[in-house]
């Protein structure tokens, strides 16, 4: 049976961020933008947290599951870019006293030059750009992220749209690689991470008869 999905609110953001914190507070581009040092899960339970509160609701999809309880398990973010390489952190200007806050300013800074890293190897066309996807530690092994992400790309591939990402870790890029992303360049730029670039095409949907 698959795992019931359903779109996050603005009340699950909080709890949202402190899950993919969780997950994620071992991931080598995040450990790029915090300051070394200090408890790594508030800071990025705070990145996250202004992150999802200042990306404008038209841009972002958020996906999550819960467990028994009600409570989140796991997430997935994504973000809608229509014209290519624009910068995610620029749509964020208004909101940046939330950031200042997060990370402040010499993390503002570093996190600054990961996006402008990064966004020089996100294609031109339009898609939608996987920013995170993350599973509690407890449920971690038994196929929530997966068909988290299986969710939201049904819909893109329906839509006809293209999806892009950052693969940090081989055995990210396997799953990647077996939903349909394709691997590209290493990225290059950044202080310490070397993830990799994978694009996916609109996979093609038989058409429905009658």
């Amino acid at each position: 049976m698959s795992t019931p999905i359903e779109t996050a609110g603005r009340g699950d953001l909080t709890a949202v961020a402190n899950v993919l914190a969780e997950a994620l507070v071992d991931d080598p581009v995040y450990a790029d933008i915090l300051a070394p040092g200090g408890d790594r899960f508030v800071a990025l339970r705070r990145f996250l947290t202004a992150y999802l509160r200042s990306t404008p609701p038209s841009r972002l999809a958020v996906d999550l599951v819960r467990d028994e309880t009600g409570a989140v398990l796991g997430a997935a973010v994504w973000e809608r870019s229509e014209v290519g390489r624009d910068s995610a952190l620029l749509a964020q200007i208004p909101y940046a006293v939330r950031f200042l806050v997060a990370l402040g300013p010499r993390g503002v800074l570093r996190a600054y030059r990961v996006q402008h890293a990064l966004e020089r190897f996100r294609p031109v066309e339009p898609h939608w750009y996987l920013m995170t996807c993350g599973v509690r530690t407890d449920a971690q092994g038994a196929g929530v992220g997966g068909d988290l992400l299986r969710y939201r790309l049904r819909q893109l591939d329906d839509e006809g749209s293209a999806a892009y990402l950052e693969s940090t870790t081989s055995d990210d890029r396997r799953l990647f690689d077996a939903l349909g992303f394709v691997p590209g360049a290493m990225i290059q730029g950044l202080p310490t991470a070397r993830p990799t670039a994978m694009f996916r095409t609109p996979a093609r949907r038989a058409r429905r008869s009658g």
